[in-house]
């Protein structure tokens, strides 16, 4: 069922390592998930995705920068190489939400071709925070180690309305990162240590996880109270 479109752009030796990860998703991994649109793997040029992207899911396909595949795929021993793995199940966990939930889905394509930024954010953020729960149970530890220090690293300013628009981006995956199984919640908080973005964190990892414990619904409505707290945290500081 998970098949690359264009074989012809890996070698044999890394078709045969691709295809590895394939099978192994496909046993251990997606079949709750829902798949019935996908239309495969397309490994395009680098300039096709942002420099920062190791893929995207694009008109039910899920397209793999070509440069950084072929270095993954060089050495199954490295954590590229297990990261290709987590970014084929994460980009696979998000078709399985768009064709669960599709009119949220639709919403965030409109809102985002009419410039409703603001609007589309908490479902995008509800979007990545369901798909990273999953990623993460085979997310290497090395790669969230990196992600969190570059996160406390940065010299946050939500007063500056780019940071804060960053800082909602990042929100459901500093989230799940530190509730998940190679970092401590407690410790990690201590370590961010702007107390704004912390609160923030806090108040909307309440939010996500209550949520994720109600039956899902495909409606704007249900992301209310996501929407309200992020509102209001805007309006404070922009």
């Amino acid at each position: 069922m998970l098949e690359i479109i264009n074989e012809n752009k890996l070698n044999d030796n890394e078709l045969v390592l691709i295809k590895d990860i394939l099978k192994d998703l496909e046993v251990n991994y997606i079949s709750s998930l829902d798949l019935s649109e996908f239309k495969g793997i397309k490994i395009v040029d680098d300039n096709y995705l942002h420099q920062d992207s190791d893929g995207r899911l694009e008109k039910e396909q899920i397209l793999l920068p070509c440069t950084k595949i072929k270095k993954a795929l060089s050495n199954v021993y490295n954590d590229d190489y297990k990261k290709l793995r987590t970014t084929i199940y994460h980009e696979l966990v998000h078709l399985d939400f768009k064709n669960k939930y599709p009119k949220l889905h639709n919403l965030y394509d409109e809102l985002n071709l009419n410039e409703e930024y603001d609007k589309a954010i908490p479902i995008q953020i509800w979007a990545e925070f369901n798909a990273q729960k999953e990623s993460e149970k085979i997310a290497t530890e090395s790669a969230i180690k990196i992600y969190f220090k570059s996160f406390c690293d940065y010299n946050w300013n939500l007063h500056n309305e780019l940071d804060f628009i960053k800082l909602k981006k990042h929100l459901p995956y500093i989230i799940v990162r530190i509730n998940g199984r190679h970092l401590n919640r407690e410790k990690s908080l201590s370590l961010i240590r702007n107390d704004y973005v912390k609160k923030i964190i806090i108040r909307v990892e309440e939010i996500l996880y209550k949520l994720s414990n109600l039956e899902y619904e495909d409606s704007y409505d249900f992301l209310k109270e996501l929407c309200d707290y992020l509102e209001l945290e805007q309006g404070k500081y922009n």
